[in-house]
C-alpha cells in the first residue's frame, strides 16, 4: 500500500474529515486532498507525527518493508530468471539493481541476488564489473548478517567467484592452505534428535546427510577424471567405481546434473587418451540421461532417499534450479558441440545421430 492510500484508510478508520487531519497536523485541507490522491507527499517532519497518530510506525506509513519473506524471493528469481532469458541483460540487471537497493537489509534477498547475477553474469557487457558488485553484496552479507550459516554460505559463493573468475590465490587466503575434515553438523544434529526422542526428524536428518554425501562424491569424482590428461589406470578405476556407485543408487533420475558431469569428464579423457569408442559411450549415456528428465527440471528425492523432498522445499529455491529450463538446455547442448576436445568424433556417425538428439532437445519447449 502507498502512502497516499494509508493516509486516506486510516483516515477513514478513524472518521475523520480531510480538514480535521489538516488541523491538527497544522496544514491546509487542499494538503491533504493532494496527498491522497499522490500528487504531493508529506513534509518529512510529518511523518513521525502522522505515524504516532495512526499508532503505525514510518516504515508501515510509507509503505516500506526491509525484509522479504523467503517465498516471495523465490517467486522474485524465478520472474528474473525467465526475463534474463528473453530480454537484454541491462534491462533486467535494472530490476535487480532496484530490489537491492530497496531491501538493502534483507540478506537472503542480497544471497539470492547474488547467486542469480552469478548465473548470468557472463551475458553482461561488462562481466567483471558485474562480478566486483556480486562479491561486494557477498562481503555485506560476511560483514553484518547475524544468520551464521547465511555468512558461511556467502564466504563460499563468494569463493566461487573467485574460481568462476580464475583468481586461486584469492580463495586460497579466504580459506587458508591446510585440508579440514568434513564438518559433521548435520550427524550431530541427527543425534541429537535420537536423543530427544523424536525418531523421525534423527532420520530425516541422516538421510539428507547421506544424500549430501553421495551428491560431493559424484560431484569430487567427476573433477577428479575432467584434471586427468594422460591414461592412467586408478582414472580407469575411478571411473569404474563412480559409475558403479552412481548406477546403484540410480543418479540419472536422482540428480542428473551432478551425474552427467561425470559422463562429460569421462568422454573428454577417452578423447585425450584416443579411445573414442569408450568417449562415445559416454556421450550415450549423457544424452539419455538429459532426456529421462522431466520438466521443468526440479531438484527431488526417490524411493530410497524418501525424506528430503521436504527439506528441498525448505531451500532458498526450493526444489528449482537456478537458472530457467530454456538457458539450462542450450547449454547441456553447447557443452558437448562447442567441446573442441570432441572434434575427433566429427567422422562418428553415433556421436552425429548424439548431437543431433542434443540440438533437438536444446530447442524443445
Amino acid at each position: 500500500m502507498k502512502i497516499h492510500e494509508m493516509i486516506r484508510c486510516k483516515r477513514k478508520e478513524k472518521g475523520l474529515t480531510q480538514e480535521e487531519l489538516a488541523r491538527y497536523l497544522g496544514v491546509s485541507a487542499p494538503a491533504v486532498n493532494k496527498w491522497e490522491k499522490g500528487l504531493s507527499y508529506p513534509d518529512i517532519t510529518l511523518l513521525p507525527v502522522l505515524a504516532a497518530y495512526f499508532n503505525l510506525s514510518v516504515d508501515d506509513l510509507i509503505g516500506y518493508e526491509p525484509q522479504m519473506v523467503k517465498e516471495d524471493i523465490k517467486k522474485l528469481y524465478r520472474r528474473l530468471a525467465d526475463r534474463f532469458e528473453k530480454e537484454p541483460f541491462k534491462a533486467v540487471k535494472a530490476e535487480c539493481d532496484e530490489y537491492i537497493k530497496k531491501y538493502y537489509s534483507c540478506f537472503p534477498l542480497l544471497m539470492q541476488m547474488s547467486v542469480l547475477l552469478m548465473n548470468h553474469y557472463p551475458m553482461a557487457e561488462n562481466p567483471q564489473e558485474v562480478m566486483d558488485e556480486i562479491i561486494e553484496l557477498l562481503d555485506r552479507i560476511t560483514e553484518e548478517s547475524k544468520d551464521v550459516y547465511l555468512a558461511k554460505n556467502a564466504a563460499m559463493l563468494k569463493g566461487g567467484c573467485y574460481l568462476m573468475t580464475g583468481q586461486p590465490e584469492e580463495i586460497l587466503d579466504m580459506l587458508g592452505e591446510e585440508i579440514h575434515p568434513v564438518s559433521q553438523e548435520t550427524e550431530m544434529q541427527a543425534q541429537a534428535y535420537q536423543l530427544r526422542g523424536n525418531v523421525e526428524k534423527a532420520v530425516q536428518a541422516i538421510q539428507i546427510s547421506m544424500y549430501q554425501h553421495l551428491l560431493f562424491l559424484i560431484a569430487d569424482a567427476s573433477m577428479h577424471i575432467a584434471w586427468q590428461t594422460e591414461a592412467s589406470e586408478k582414472t580407469e578405476e575411478i571411473i569404474r567405481r563412480t559409475l558403479a556407485v552412481a548406477d546403484i543408487f540410480n543418479m540419472d533420475y536422482l540428480h542428473f546434473n551432478t551425474i552427467v558431469q561425470v559422463y562429460f569428464a569421462s568422454a573428454q579423457y577417452y578423447c585425450i587418451t584416443g579411445k573414442t569408442e569408450e568417449a562415445v559411450k559416454m556421450l550415450e549415456r549423457y544424452t539419455d540421461c538429459i532426456y529421462m528428465q522431466e520438466i521443468p527440471l526440479q531438484l527431488h528425492g526417490d524411493s530410497y532417499f524418501d525424506k528430503v523432498d521436504e527439506w528441498l522445499l525448505g531451500l532458498a529455491l526450493g526444489r528449482d534450479a537456478p537458472r530457467g529450463d530454456a538457458a539450462i538446455r542450450q547449454s547441456i547442448y553447447q557443452a558437448i558441440a562447442a567441446n573442441p576436445l570432441f572434434e575427433c568424433l566429427n567422422d562418428n556417425m553415433h556421436y552425429k545421430r548424439l548431437i543431433k538428439r542434443l540440438e533437438e532437445y536444446s530447442r524443445s519447449k
